[in-house]
């Protein structure tokens, strides 16, 4: 898998995570808002098109089957989207995040930190009929 995919799966996983209503300290080292308009397109609907890749580099093409492939098209809520906790409320800080996924959590706490990973990693295989 592309180490900036596994990347950023892993920003999702530790970005979802709370303690007890207490942000984790170590959650501050891999949410880190992209303000770079190089990097950043607001108008971008996927991860693909809302991301360029840093100076110097380019994205690489994905077999359209692939797990790469879905999470670079995966659908993105509009840039000024805010990050809401299972119970509704708006997370603590508004100003650590580039991007939310357009996926639905239900209502209820049932995914957590690294159930956001494997859930992605379920949609894809379930839409793979594997």
């Amino acid at each position: 898998m592309n180490k900036f995919l596994f990347l950023l799966i892993s920003i999702l996983s530790y970005t979802s995570c709370q303690d007890n209503g207490r942000h984790l300290q170590a959650k501050t080292l891999f949410t880190a808002k992209v303000s770079n308009p190089k990097l950043l397109q607001e108008e971008g609907t996927s991860i693909k098109t809302r991301f360029n890749p840093p100076e110097g580099f380019s994205r690489i093409q994905t077999n359209t089957t692939s797990f790469a492939n879905y999470l670079q098209n995966f659908p993105l809520k509009p840039h000024d989207a805010q990050v809401h906790l299972y119970n509704g409320e708006l997370k603590y800080r508004q100003d650590v995040h580039s991007a939310v996924l357009d996926i639905d959590v239900g209502k209820r706490d049932l995914q957590q930190c690294a159930d956001a990973t494997m859930r992605l990693r379920a949609e894809y295989l379930y839409q793979q009929k594997r």
